[in-house]
């Protein structure tokens, strides 16, 4: 005969939930000091190569003016070598050779003016190009390396919070400790921790847990010791 199933019989802790939202900063105060200093780093290296962009575009940019300048000058002597080229041209007789020269000249400044106003341009275009390569290429290096190592560090101290936050059992992050931390971090919790681990020495798990959770950022909460999912606080 199948037995009754016990509906009040408490199930194991719940994990995160899905979509676990990720914690920019720890709760420890020495890693979030590291973690604010590091981002304020990276903000002040994107910020001065910025600068500095806008500094090469300035300076670049500087070059169009006089260039403008150029063709616009070019542009009025070939209109005065034209005119000129009419006045003589109404002569009678000799007028269509004697304007020749000028009108000649009149094209070949022409042709000046038009090349400057092209270079003018190009210097503009250049300007903008130089700037915005100075100003992203070391912004990009750097942000390519410290942003997956932020998304990591996030990720995993919102992952440890919210286990902790469902209630999971110490013996986990216990035992991860013991499987990731150097042999001299574990010798300052207890001379045999492996062997007080399998015991289930409650102050050797709290501490052993303790240890796994700040070396993400998490603070073990005083006098937690959950044990099979109920939870104990000192007596």
């Amino acid at each position: 005969m199948e037995e009754p199933t016990d509906v009040s019989r408490p199930g194991p802790p719940a994990g995160p939930a899905p979509g676990t939202p990720l914690r920019w900063y720890a709760d420890v105060p020495a890693m979030r000091a590291r973690q604010l200093l590091g981002d304020a780093l990276v903000a002040g290296w994107c910020v001065l190569w910025v600068a500095v962009g806008l500094a090469v575009h300035a300076a670049v940019s500087a070059l169009v003016p006089p260039t403008r300048e150029l063709a616009a000058g070019a542009d009025r002597a070939a209109g005065q070598l034209g005119r000129g080229g009419e006045a003589i041209g109404r002569v009678p007789l000799v007028g269509d050779e004697a304007a020749a020269p000028l009108d000649g000249a009149a094209d070949a400044v022409a042709g000046i003016s038009e090349q400057a106003l092209r270079l003018a341009d190009l210097v503009g275009d250049l300007a903008v190009a130089l700037g915005v390569l100075v100003a992203v290429t070391p912004v990009a290096l750097v942000v390519a390396v410290w942003l997956p190592l932020r998304l990591r560090a996030a990720r995993r101290t919102g992952a440890a919070h919210a286990l902790l936050t469902a209630g999971a059992d110490p013996d986990l992050f216990a035992l991860r400790a013991l499987a990731t931390r150097p042999v001299h971090a574990l010798a300052t919790v207890s001379g045999d921790p492996v062997g007080e681990w399998r015991r289930g020495e409650p102050g050797v798990v709290r501490a052993l847990a303790a240890l796994e959770l700040e070396s993400v950022g998490v603070r073990m909460p005083q006098g937690r010791r959950q044990v099979g999912g109920a939870s104990a606080g000192p007596s």
